[in-house]
């Protein structure tokens, strides 16, 4: 009987612990995304008219939100040079100077 006892005792103990720990509030830093959007979603400066908000999808390929000549969901080629893009406004290659 006094076996278990003693692992009542410890069981309440051992909960009344825990329910403490479960009290404490939650750290901000645990919760933090950083400086980047959530879904791995990253600002990237294709050249000095574009700009993505996106994904890079492969080496020289981008999806997502553009700002520039083409604004809107856009897939991006981007060369040293060349770019093409596609969005709803249609297809469209440039070439920079």
């Amino acid at each position: 009987m006094l076996g278990h006892f003693k692992h009542l005792v410890i069981a309440c103990v051992v909960g009344a612990g825990s329910v403490a720990h479960a009290d404490e509030p939650i750290q901000s830093d645990a919760l933090a995304f950083g400086d980047g959007y959530p879904l791995s979603v990253e600002k990237y400066q294709l050249d000095h008219a574009t700009q993505m908000t996106g994904w890079q999808i492969a080496d020289s390929w981008y999806f997502g939100k553009q700002k520039g000549a083409d604004s809107g969901l856009t897939l991006v080629w981007q060369g040293d040079r060349k770019q093409v893009s596609v969005s709803k406004d249609g297809l469209r290659y440039t070439r920079r100077f």
